[in-house]
């Protein structure tokens, strides 16, 4: 999630930014259905093509009600050896173009890669809602995954995206999905809110009482009995100021208490680290780690771990903005 509901942690002197974040909470005391929509910050900016990486796709639209629809890309891996598909939910601010950068390495290491937009982000039309965001997540689940249900699926979440990945995938309730991997990603909406409102002075006196003009409905913790079977690989940076990390490790634990026997749930601390630090940039040892859980979970492991060891990845260059039409 690259905005936030504060962007200042600890309590400090506030600045014009933050003074219009505190104002803009305090008037949910007025507006207390409008609430839910701080965690929505979509624009319609082209930031990135996988053409710039070189990388060719598909387009597709999945229309819902009264005009409304999804949009999004199917990213075809690099050579056209397609070890299997990662479906990617992306964070709350801007749009899929601008999280590409996150995962468009894994197109290169050899799977399809599938990146959408919630309704009111990107060209998808309609309005961001919590409703909205996890019923979108819900159809493109299900239909790639019944356009796919005798190959390997993966579920990649990031921040937001990954707390609408595990309520979308728990009602979606696909027959066959790999493993699940989520990055900096919460355990529940309202209590997000409070950490983030005991961070600022002017706030923390009423924590209790603004976090609860915050719904909790879809919270990821209230869906995951039924991922008791699925494998996870979650990553949390100890400083995030986005999202704590002790929400991190809170989901986590309800993780491991629901799973089944003998199920693998992993949780990798990245100490000193900030928010979705993992895939950008050239280090490739959280990148090398994620494709060794993926290809554990693989039906051709060997194959797997083979094919993405002999492929290289490209970086995205830097590219000026331009307008979704």
């Amino acid at each position: 999630m690259k905005g936030s509901l504060c962007p200042v942690s600890g309590r400090r002197p506030l600045s014009s930014a933050s003074l219009k974040v505190v104002l803009w909470l305090l008037s949910f005391f007025l507006l207390p259905l409008g609430c839910n929509s701080v965690f929505y910050q979509p624009d319609s900016t082209l930031w990135l093509l996988p053409s710039d990486v070189g990388l060719e796709h598909d387009e597709f639209t999945l229309p819902l009600f009264e005009g409304e629809s999804i949009h999004g890309w199917v990213v075809r891996p690099k050579d056209g050896l397609r070890l299997g598909t990662v479906i990617h939910f992306h964070g709350n601010a801007q749009n899929m173009t601008s999280h590409l950068g996150f995962s468009h390495w894994l197109a290169h290491k050899g799977f399809e890669l599938v990146v959408f937009d919630y309704r009111g982000y990107g060209a998808s039309r309609g309005v961001a809602t919590r409703h909205g965001t996890v019923s979108d997540g819900v159809l493109v689940l299900r239909h790639f995954g019944v356009k796919l249900q005798r190959e390997n699926l993966y579920v990649f979440g990031q921040s937001l995206g990954g707390a609408v990945g595990v309520s979308a995938l728990a009602l979606s309730q696909l027959p066959k999905v790999n493993a699940v991997i989520l990055e900096s990603t919460f355990a529940s909406y309202r209590r997000l809110a409070q950490k983030k409102l005991a961070s600022l002075a002017l706030t923390w006196l009423f924590q209790l009482p603004l976090s609860y003009l915050i719904t909790d409905d879809y919270a990821p913790v209230d869906h995951l009995q039924e991922l008791s079977h699925l494998p996870l690989l979650q990553f949390h940076g100890t400083s995030d100021p986005v999202v704590p990390y002790e929400q991190g490790k809170e989901l986590f634990k309800r993780f491991v208490q629901t799973g089944a026997a003998g199920v693998e749930r992993r949780f990798e601390t990245l100490d000193d680290a900030g928010h979705t630090p993992v895939y950008l940039g050239e280090e490739e040892g959280f990148k090398s780690l994620t494709l060794e859980f993926m290809c554990r979970y693989h039906s051709n492991p060997k194959k797997c771990v083979e094919t993405t060891a002999r492929r290289p990845i490209r970086l995205p260059p830097r590219r000026d903005r331009a307008e979704l039409e």
